[in-house]
């Protein structure tokens, strides 16, 4: 008998053979597929790689050519200290007398106060109190303990009577006073919350209502002269600001990152209240019986038993408030806050035509270049370089 070979199938070796074609085709498939995810993937951190270069070189090319508006320029590459005033306190009797002008009562159902303080303990101690100790209770204050019958307390506090019987809406920091360094307090009044503000991060909050109450005493900076100078500031005090309107967080976070340099009275960046202002005491006068306000309501303080004008070295910590390009130099990013596998690094430095712009000189000129370079682990810098002279930025 004979049979068809074609009616038998295939033979376990054809069928072995055909598995590893399909096999290896798959293979060259998948390998396909992930090259061109990974192409997908570089092209996509390239796009990205990109896009910072180009906005940080427009951020850097926004600056002002020079610090100086006209040669000589600056010889100090990067950035610089600014001299600037504060008033200390001796923790005994002296303090600045601001008056009882209607608006600093704070009856308009939302505010916001901001200060710079440093102390040297945490005893109870009256940053701004708007009231008489011992003759009437506080319309409002801002300091380290709480109201006439709570002044123990080693916290931030603030607070507000809507009756002269009691400050019955307070708000209180979670932890101690810091001592022996700057801090920034904000607190910020929307109606029913107070929130509560240091160093620019949200603190506490409780809630409240109503307004202040509607005092005849006057606004005191550093201590209640009620009762003998009851709860007096031994430290300093500087850039007082006080708005009829509630705060932005972002508008919070630049106050306190701009560290003190900032003028609250002119819009800027992610700050626009300046209109909103009620009094604004930058303490930069330096000498003399008298605080100016900055606000233009003219609220002048006065100073009484002769708070000390000091001066103080303010560092420039934020990018915002950095005035020309020279700023940048040796500025770093260790990770881009939406992108953390980026990296960044600016060097600046002084050239000439006569080096034709490759070698750096000995400065100032009339040329500053600039070198940017957007970094990632896992593909190749990317790099720009540029010049700048004083004839291209507006000064």
């Amino acid at each position: 008998m004979k049979f068809n070979k074609s009616n038998l199938g295939f033979s376990l070796i054809e069928v072995l053979i055909v598995l590893l074609i399909l096999s290896g085709g798959f293979i060259i498939l998948l390998q396909a597929l992930n090259t061109g995810k990974t192409m997908q993937a570089k092209a996509e951190l390239l796009t990205v790689q990109a896009v910072l270069l180009n906005d940080k070189v427009q951020e850097i090319r926004s600056r002002k050519f020079d610090e100086n508006t006209t040669s000589p320029w600056s010889t100090t590459l990067g950035t610089e200290s600014t001299a600037e005033t504060n008033l200390a306190f001796d923790g005994v009797n002296d303090y600045v007398k601001v008056g009882n002008s209607t608006p600093l009562q704070l009856r308009d159902g939302q505010f916001s106060i901001s200060v710079w303080t440093y102390v040297t303990s945490t005893a109870s101690q009256k940053f701004l109190f708007h009231g008489l100790g011992c003759s009437t209770w506080a319309s409002w204050f801002l300091s380290i303990g709480g109201n006439e019958n709570n002044p123990s307390a080693n916290n931030y506090a603030f607070g507000f009577g809507t009756s002269n019987s009691a400050t019955n809406n307070n708000v209180y920091s979670t932890g101690n006073a810091l001592v022996d360094q700057w801090v920034h307090l904000t607190v910020v009044y929307n109606g029913s919350l107070l929130s509560l503000y240091v160093n620019g991060e949200l603190n506490n909050t409780a809630t409240a209502s109503g307004n202040p109450w509607t005092s005849n005493e006057q606004l005191y900076i550093g201590v209640d002269p009620g009762c003998g100078y009851r709860n007096a500031v031994y430290g300093k005090i500087d850039e007082i600001a006080i708005w009829n309107s509630i705060l932005s967080i972002s508008e919070i976070s630049l106050l306190y990152t701009s560290s003190r340099s900032m003028d609250a009275s002119t819009n800027s960046s992610n700050y626009s209240s300046a209109s909103n202002l009620i009094g604004y005491w930058k303490m930069n006068e330096g000498s003399g019986g008298a605080v100016s306000d900055g606000s233009g309501n003219n609220y002048t303080g006065t100073l009484v038993n002769n708070p000390t004008w000091e001066s103080s070295s303010i560092i420039e910590n934020s990018i915002i408030s950095w005035d020309d390009i020279d700023d940048f130099n040796q500025y770093t990013v260790t990770e881009f806050q939406n992108y953390p596998s980026f990296g960044c690094s600016v060097k600046v430095d002084y050239v000439n035509a006569t080096s034709g712009f490759h070698s750096s000189v000995t400065g100032p000129t009339d040329y500053k270049r600039i070198m940017v370079e957007i970094n990632h682990k896992t593909i190749p810098a990317l790099r720009d370089t540029f010049i700048v002279s004083p004839g291209l930025y507006n000064e």
